[in-house]
């Protein structure tokens, strides 16, 4: 699952985190999200919302990485721009 990426998100660590997935497509996706290629499915510490977003409660500093959600539905899949997310400890805000 290469790409590069589009988009860069720095996070305080320890606060919530929430990465919205541009994948859209008629008849309705199903969204699964990956973090550094390997699939979050049964992941307890990331949620997914029903807009599609991952969410994260409170980051820790495992979470740095490189996260892409990817829409299937009957006519096929189609995959995000990566999303890198750096985690900042909030003295560095």
């Amino acid at each position: 699952m290469e790409g590069h990426v589009v988009t860069t998100v720095i996070t305080a660590l320890g606060q919530p985190m929430v990465l919205n997935c541009p994948v859209t497509g008629k008849p309705a996706v199903t969204v699964k999200w990956f973090k550094d290629d390997f699939p979050l499915d049964g992941s307890q510490e990331f949620f997914t919302l029903k807009n599609n977003s991952l969410q994260r409660p409170i980051t820790v500093l495992p979470d740095e990485g490189r996260y892409m959600c990817e829409g299937t539905n009957g006519l096929g899949v189609a995959r995000s721009p990566s999303i890198a997310v750096t985690l900042a400890s909030k003295l560095n805000w």
